[in-house]
């Protein structure tokens, strides 16, 4: 996991870093028979960190994890909101926003 601080993307290194560590992870990184992490999906990672560096000015926690499937899921804490964003193998990405109570709000 990554715990990005949007305040603190200075540091935006570390975190490139870190994502670009789930290319170390091999088939069966979770011991379940994961897949290896989707290079199609470390680059658009990537590229969100950068975007995220540029336009986000509000403290966000994002959470960054490598998923079993070979994709990457961010996900986002902010006060009374939260949300999901997933990234699959292909670079098919998906965006759930979520309300305090756990409602779907966007999807």
């Amino acid at each position: 996991m990554v715990l990005v601080n949007v305040d603190d993307m200075q540091n935006k290194n570390w975190y490139i870093d870190k994502i670009q560590g789930f290319k170390e992870l091999l088939p069966g990184w979770d011991t379940y028979n994961a897949d290896a992490i989707s290079p199609i999906a470390i680059t658009i990672a990537l590229d969100l960190i950068e975007f995220f560096n540029g336009y986000i000015s509000h403290k966000i926690n994002i959470h960054i994890f490598p998923m079993c499937n070979g994709g990457i899921q961010f996900e986002f804490d902010k006060s009374k909101l939260y949300s999901e964003l997933e990234i699959n193998p292909e670079g098919k990405i998906q965006f759930i926003m979520y309300d305090k109570n756990g409602d779907k709000i966007i999807k």
